[in-house]
């Protein structure tokens, strides 16, 4: 099996396996080689802004001028485009196969899809497949999911990207399945290029339940000390806190996060309790992988709209018990008027609330704020000025909505931190009426929008004019 040569994807790039240009002898050649590079670059191809992937069997154009004329190219190419385009359908249809032109809604579900197919031992059969694993000649799983890996790699997400597709076949497959199918020596070297093997002392990190068990079935399968097992945590990591690629400490925090795992367990009998279930469902699971290709092809049979489902994603994120805390942000906006907070002062306020609601102070959900008091500079801060703002909001929630600070902050969700946001995400238990009555869960657009839908009510009870949005 040969792999092609690696290289750099983007949304709107375009490969060609082989051309054919037939040319009479006085033809200029090299201009019309790059006549021909151009056409198929700036051709558009609808939806592939929004990410669809396209795979054309073949591309025929003719009747195009040997003087080079770059309208009249770049015309004949666009309508030849677009008519394969035309008659594209989702690569996952059944028959696809006998289409010249298919499609995926991203390059990411095509390779989800091929590892799918991989985990569940069956074997990539239609022409398009070949394409989206760069591989050609005999068929070699392990060959082909680390193609698929590598490929992931190229594209601007990179490791993101991996952990993302890794965690999606895990939530319809068997973890193990796949890393199996993954050669020891290549998940070795993508250890040694995330980073170094130690690091000085770091913060593990709390996973979800559901990364949890992927971790347990690995470490009850491979060890603890395997490098399956540290792979799959640093892309647990990565899923969680994509800074630590640049500060190059994701393995540090996965060796750190996969010790603080097995340490956990309230006893030994505990433990062995948990791995001891972790291996049946492996045992169960991988005694069903002989019908998993009937099952993976039924399954994708099902899918009888043009639009193929979106994949499933698992919840990321740090487990938090104040997943509420950036409500507040909400009533600060009300309460600030034209008087501007500034960062320290605002990470110190939130420090105090969460401590008050009886929040950890080493809760995933003050990582802003420690993130920000260590990089700031110093700032004299007013704690007067601080209990006078927490006493402000404390009233300005109970007097609009009967509800008490810790009422609001303390719910459980997960929160992840990156360089430029800060995402938290809440179990829908954690939904309450009262948050939602005096718009604490709402963005500056919602509130926009909340107080212009008030003043058109207003206005009709008052008989006046509709209000119009421009």
């Amino acid at each position: 099996m040969a792999l092609l040569a690696s290289r750099q994807l983007g949304r709107a790039d375009r490969y060609v396996r082989r051309a054919r240009l037939s040319l009479g002898a006085e033809a200029p050649r090299h201009k019309l080689t790059f006549m021909l590079e151009e056409s198929l670059r700036l051709c558009s191809l609808p939806g592939e802004q929004e990410g669809r992937a396209y795979y054309f069997r073949y591309l025929r154009v003719e009747e195009l001028p040997e003087n080079g004329d770059r309208e009249v190219w770049l015309s004949s190419f666009q309508q030849a485009v677009a008519k394969q385009a035309a008659r594209a359908v989702p690569a996952l249809l059944p028959g696809a196969s006998a289409s010249d032109a298919v499609y995926f809604l991203s390059e990411q579900d095509a390779c989800e899809a091929f590892l799918m197919m991989l985990v569940a031992r069956v074997t990539p059969t239609a022409w398009f497949w070949e394409h989206v694993s760069g591989v050609t000649g005999t068929f070699y799983a392990p060959a082909a999911a680390t193609a698929i890996v590598k490929k992931l790699l190229a594209t601007p997400p990179g490791w993101s990207a991996v952990a993302a597709a890794v965690f999606s076949v895990a939530c319809n497959h068997q973890i193990a399945a796949l890393l199996k199918v993954l050669p020891g020596h290549s998940i070795s070297g993508w250890l040694r290029d995330l980073g170094p093997l130690s690091g000085g002392d770091v913060v593990p990190i709390r996973f979800s339940r559901s990364v949890l068990a992927f971790l347990l079935q690995a470490i009850s399968t491979f060890g603890a000390e395997s490098a399956q097992t540290l792979w799959l945590a640093c892309l647990a990591v990565i899923r969680v806190r994509p800074s630590s690629l640049s500060e190059k400490s994701v393995v540090a925090l996965a060796q750190a996060s996969l010790r603080t795992i097995i340490a956990d367990s309230s006893s030994p009998k505990e433990q062995s309790s948990d791995l001891r279930k972790a291996k049946t469902s492996q045992i169960v699971l991988e005694s069903n992988a002989i019908h998993d290709g009937e099952i993976l092809q039924a399954d994708l049979r099902s899918v009888g709209s043009e639009e193929m489902p979106p994949p499933r994603e698992l919840p990321a994120g740090e487990n938090t018990d104040g997943a509420g805390l950036y409500f507040l942000l909400n009533a600060l906006l009300r309460l600030e008027g034209e008087q501007k907070l500034s960062l320290l002062f605002l990470a110190q306020l939130f420090f105090r609330i969460a401590l008050q609601a009886g929040i950890a102070r080493d809760d995933p959900i003050l990582s802003w704020a420690r993130l920000v008091e260590s990089e700031s500079e110093p700032e004299e801060v007013d704690h007067r000025e601080l209990r006078i703002w927490l006493l402000k909001i404390r009233r300005w929630c109970w007097r609009n909505g009967r509800i008490s600070l810790p009422e609001i902050v303390r719910r459980p969700g997960s929160v992840t931190l990156t360089r430029t946001d800060l995402d938290v995400t809440l179990h829908m238990d954690a939904v309450d009426i009262r948050i939602r009555r005096i718009g604490l869960d709402l963005d500056e657009a919602g509130l926009c929008e909340h107080r212009l839908r008030r003043a058109v009510r207003e206005a009709e009870r008052a008989g006046k004019p509709r209000c119009r949005r421009r």
